[in-house]
Parts: structure tokens; C-alpha cells; sequence
């Protein structure tokens, strides 16, 4: 687990010592969605997709913090459905999840385009639900190994604008 990791890797503060893993995972909790940002200029790219397409959100991870993240940055309107990973009971990259997806919107897999950040997770699970993909590049490397091919490549938000 990623917090037994962390308090074994950094230095704590020997007056107070390594908190408890409970505490660090609270305190995860409390944080990460105060500390969320939408990205540049979301929220006109959606509206404009929304004026020619149905548009559906699946991100993996845990209900309350998922959820607790799309109420602070507002953008739960902008959404016809929302699919959380813990909710559904699978997650990406399983191509489970991208076919709930699709008949959440009356379509099928292959009527939709998928546009993610992360080459496996994304790009390679809707790939293999028979989705068409634009991967957006920007934290995740590409692995020469993915059998994934996407439509598009972008690397800010605002250039699907010009391909959708």
C-alpha cells in the first residue's frame, strides 16, 4: 500500500513520530480534495462537446474522494453520468467498466470516444472495450509495449476544440 510505503520512506519528525497509518490515510482523505484543480479551460471544452455529444466520466478510486473532488471543482452538472471504480465494482483498465459506460449513454462501445491521461488505464482498457481513444500526454509515459493505437494524441485539454 501506497501509505505503508511513504511511512517507511520520509523522514518524519522525531519529536512526533510516524503517524499511524489510519491517521495518514485520513488525513489523505481531508486534503486531496481540498487541494484539487480543474484543468485549463475544462469546463468550456465540455460545454462545447456537450453541444454535439452525450459526455460520461469513469474514474477509478475511491467513492468519497472521487466524489468529494467533482462536488468541490463543480463539475458534476456537466456530466450526463458519473461511474466511480469502488461504485461499480471494477475499474480501469477492465473493458467492464467502459461497456457500463457505454450503456449508461444507449451506445455501443464502439459509438464512443474515450479520451484519458493514462496509456494503460485509458487508453489500452477502452481500446480493448472496442472504444475509440485520444490520449491526452501529460504525466504517464507511453509503453512501447500497448497494443493500443489512438486517434489523436493531445497535450492540453483545449486541443480537442480543433478535433471534436
Amino acid at each position: 500500500m501506497l501509505f505503508t510505503e511513504l511511512l517507511d520512506e520520509l523522514p518524519w519528525s522525531t519529536e512526533t513520530g510516524k503517524p499511524a497509518p489510519d491517521s495518514l490515510m485520513a488525513y489523505y482523505e481531508d486534503q486531496y480534495i481540498s487541494h484539487s484543480v480543474l484543468m485549463h479551460e475544462a469546463n468550456e471544452v465540455i460545454a462545447h462537446v456537450r453541444t454535439k455529444y452525450k459526455v460520461g466520466m469513469i474514474t477509478n478510486g475511491r467513492t468519497l474522494i472521487q466524489q468529494g473532488k467533482i462536488d468541490r471543482l463543480g463539475i458534476r452538472e456537466l456530466f450526463d453520468f458519473i461511474i466511480v471504480s469502488e461504485e461499480a465494482g471494477v475499474k480501469k483498465p477492465n473493458p467492464q467498466i467502459f461497456e457500463l459506460a457505454a450503456s449508461k449513454l444507449g451506445l455501443r462501445t464502439a459509438e464512443c470516444l474515450y479520451i484519458g491521461d493514462h496509456p494503460v488505464n485509458d487508453i489500452e482498457g477502452a481500446s480493448k472495450a472496442g472504444m475509440a481513444t485520444i490520449w491526452m500526454k501529460v504525466n504517464q509515459p507511453w509503453r512501447d509495449e500497448l497494443e493500443a493505437k489512438p486517434l489523436h494524441t493531445i497535450s492540453q485539454l483545449n486541443e480537442l476544440l480543433r478535433l471534436i
